[in-house]
């Protein structure tokens, strides 16, 4: 039976960039991630080893080991400071991952990652096309003691890109997708909004590496609202962009990873021919058609 959407929500990680990789993860290529966040970082945070990381990834591709089985919602009352308390412990928070999987961590530029797997096994039960497939995430939130989402000044913090640019070099994957969370996707997938022969990495992401876009893409480019049938006088000028070479380009629409469903989003993804997640909170995907970043 699939997850009920609050269970969803506890098993599903926050901000995070996923890698789609064209094949299975190797424990090589692993270990060379890990000394790229290293490097930058200067040591971990975490008193686990690679090796301890490795093994509890292996548990993880089996689809068998979701965060509720480490750590189960707390649903009591919110009455005392060790209330509190219990529901953060539960909660999918950088720090907490460290603890419980006994994975890497590092801080770097004011920012916490690790890295993990994304529904591996299919332990999600998502009805999509290549579920269960190889993805890589690449988990990152603010310093504690408050880890909510990443400052809208997020295109301003240089280390991430050089991090993304980083890892795509080892892991040459199909697909770079970043967004505050996965949710709305998901839930647009249980409740059959979507085409499940769409893959999820086929919607416009709020960070997305394109290849080959519907249009040029550069640092001076200004989209209109007009595409969204208003706003006839303002224009998205794109948080970053990055010219990841061989037709690849690199864009955010707004400076940060939020959960805003702002316009324009909806007036980039029309200009590229594509479909944004935030169209998925409420609403459903269009009938197939060729994606603009193919």
């Amino acid at each position: 039976m699939s997850l009920v959407r609050n269970a969803l929500a506890h098993v599903l990680p926050a901000q995070a960039v996923y890698f789609v990789l064209r094949q299975p993860l190797e424990k090589g290529t692993f270990l060379w991630v890990l000394r790229a966040l290293e490097a930058r970082a200067g040591r971990s945070d975490a008193d686990s080893t690679p090796q301890d990381h490795w093994e509890a990834l292996q548990k993880r591709m089996t689809g068998r080991n979701r965060w509720d089985t480490l750590a189960p919602p707390y649903t009591g009352p919110l009455r005392t400071g060790e209330d509190g308390r219990r529901k953060a412990a539960a909660q999918q928070t950088v720090r907490n991952i460290q603890r419980l999987r006994r994975y890497s961590g590092y801080t770097i530029q004011g920012l916490q990652y690790t890295v993990d797997l994304f529904n591996p096994g299919n332990e999600l039960e998502a009805p999509y096309a290549g579920a269960g497939e190889p993805v890589f995430a690449l988990l990152l939130q603010g310093l504690e003691p408050e880890p909510g989402p990443i400052s809208l000044h997020l295109a301003e913090n240089s280390t991430f890109y050089e991090i993304l640019k980083d890892l795509d070099g080892i892991l040459h994957p199909e697909y770079v997708c970043g967004t505050y969370s996965m949710m709305s996707v998901l839930c647009a997938y249980l409740d059959g909004r979507i085409d499940p022969t769409y893959r999820p990495w086929e919607f416009l992401f709020p960070l997305h590496v394109l290849k080959d876009p519907a249009i040029p893409l550069t640092s001076e480019t200004r989209i209109s609202g007009r595409l969204v049938g208003m706003l006839p006088g303002k224009e998205v000028k794109l948080a970053k962009v990055e010219d990841w070479s061989g037709g690849r380009v690199l864009i955010q629409t707004r400076p940060g990873l939020d959960a805003v469903i702002a316009w324009e989003y909806f007036a980039v993804a029309k200009a590229l021919g594509m479909t944004p997640v935030q169209q998925l909170v409420e609403g459903s995907a269009p009938p197939r058609q060729r994606r603009a970043d193919q």
